[in-house]
């Protein structure tokens, strides 16, 4: 399943040390270009940027960039802004299974898309309920 993530999570994880949650529960998650410069870039010393860093070098998230410019234009004319719009049109030209992501309009948008969507408190969630895996291993966190 192809799992698309926005910056909220990656953040939000970091900052209470459960970061570790996204590999736990997904073995590959894209990210857009423009949430690595926000996390890591613009979030210099800050929760996330070492983290991402890590999961870049290990190979268990990846940046992809999205080519399909309708779906841009499609997503920003539903009032996001550019750098939201981008990432929401990269889960849908991935046709993603999952995307991760904390704010409300942009979930909002995505679920419009039929996206199916999940947060960092419902990965913590999930989490705490103990049900991050089955017993053959799979990770269990559906939207």
């Amino acid at each position: 399943m192809i799992i698309v993530c926005d910056s909220g999570p990656l953040i939000h994880l970091a900052q209470v040390n459960q970061f570790h949650l996204l590999k736990t529960f997904f073995s590959q998650l894209i990210i857009h270009r423009i949430v690595y410069e926000e996390v890591v870039s613009e979030g210099k010393n800050r929760a996330g940027e070492k983290e991402l860093k890590e999961a870049l070098d290990d190979g268990w998230i990846k940046i992809e960039k999205f080519l399909e410019s309708s779906l841009l234009k499609a997503t920003t004319k539903e009032g996001l802004s550019g750098k939201d719009s981008l990432v929401v049109a990269l889960a849908l030209e991935k046709k993603a299974g999952l995307f991760l992501s904390d704010d409300f309009k942009v979930r909002d948008v995505a679920a419009n898309r039929r996206l199916s969507i999940i947060g960092t408190i419902g990965m913590c969630f999930v989490r705490a309920c103990g049900r991050g895996r089955d017993r053959r291993g799979a990770a269990v966190v559906s939207a």
